[in-house]
């Protein structure tokens, strides 16, 4: 498991945030997403295009 991975299941359980733990890490929002494990990026991704792809028919 990556750090990525544990800390997306670390912050998902203890209930927060992208943002709010970016506060408790005093940090951005932006540096915790960069952390994100690739495959949830991947995902993310994916549906944003199909909502793309949807909005252009």
């Amino acid at each position: 498991m990556t750090f990525g991975e544990k800390l997306y299941k670390l912050r998902k359980s203890q209930g927060l945030s992208q943002e709010a733990l970016a506060e408790k890490l005093y940090t951005s929002r932006q540096a915790v997403s960069k952390w994100l494990p690739v495959l949830l990026q991947k995902k993310i991704f994916a549906v944003g295009n199909g909502v793309w792809n949807c909005v252009r028919m």
